[in-house]
């Protein structure tokens, strides 16, 4: 016999070995591969690195969701850092800005009062200081 004609009888002897593996493999010793399973295990991640957050603040920042009333930490943690902040100037200004720049909507302005979300505002629409209504943002209350 040539190596040739091995290469057929090789290929079928590792797939039925590889076969036989599979069935005989434990399979509730495989982790759940649902994205369900995978979302849970970020926010068990999230609350282990955050342990004074609930699991439903880690839900919404494992989402990318925000929501009025979060704190400085909870905005970073869920999308990241800002373009740019803009300080009070005066001291009866009382609130911090914090510029994003998105794709789903544009430039956005996180408004903050003592380290708290307070308003999300449109960057259309910062003249006017109205609030950004295409984006939803809910009160976390």
């Amino acid at each position: 016999m040539t190596i040739d004609t091995l290469k057929p009888l090789l290929l079928i002897l590792i797939v039925g070995i590889a076969g036989v593996l599979f069935l005989t493999l434990d399979r509730d010793a495989i982790p759940e591969l649902s994205i369900s399973a995978a979302f849970d295990r970020l926010v068990d991640t999230c609350q282990a690195e955050h342990p004074g957050w609930d699991r439903d603040i880690c839900k919404h920042i494992v989402r990318n969701d925000i929501r009025l009333g979060m704190t400085t930490e909870m905005v970073l943690a869920s999308i990241g850092e800002p373009r740019r902040i803009l300080k009070p100037r005066t001291e009866e200004q009382t609130f911090v800005d914090w510029f994003y720049n998105t794709s789903r909507y544009g430039e956005e302005v996180f408004r903050f009062e003592e380290d708290i979300l307070i308003a999300v505002i449109a960057g259309d629409d910062c003249t006017t200081c109205g609030i950004n209504l295409d984006r939803d943002v809910k009160d976390s209350k």
